[in-house]
Parts: structure tokens; C-alpha cells; sequence
């Protein structure tokens, strides 16, 4: 499966998180439950922040 960035998945798009990284979103995106190996599911996109949602 190509890597690709959680903000480029469309609705529908089912994935597995590679690796969390980043100055300063790590710890918030881990507090969501988004961490390495998580599966993911993309929803829909917010009229806010959050675009992903974990499972």
C-alpha cells in the first residue's frame, strides 16, 4: 500500500498508520489514539480540525 498523509486520504480511504511525527503534533495526534499501527478511516471532511477518525 503507497504511503500517502492522513490530510491527503478521501472519504472512504481505509489506512494504517506508518509513523506519527512532526514539531508539536505528535503529542496531540497520540492523545487522539493515533498512533503507529493504528487502522483509519476517513469519514468525511470537518468544517474544523479533526479529518480522521480512528477505529
Amino acid at each position: 500500500m503507497p504511503q500517502k498523509a492522513l490530510g491527503a486520504m478521501k472519504p472512504g480511504e481505509k489506512g494504517k498508520i506508518a509513523k506519527v511525527g512532526g514539531a508539536g503534533v505528535s503529542r496531540r495526534v497520540m492523545d487522539m489514539g493515533l498512533v503507529a499501527g493504528a487502522q483509519v478511516e476517513m469519514e468525511r471532511w470537518p468544517r474544523l480540525e479533526t479529518r480522521w477518525k480512528s477505529r
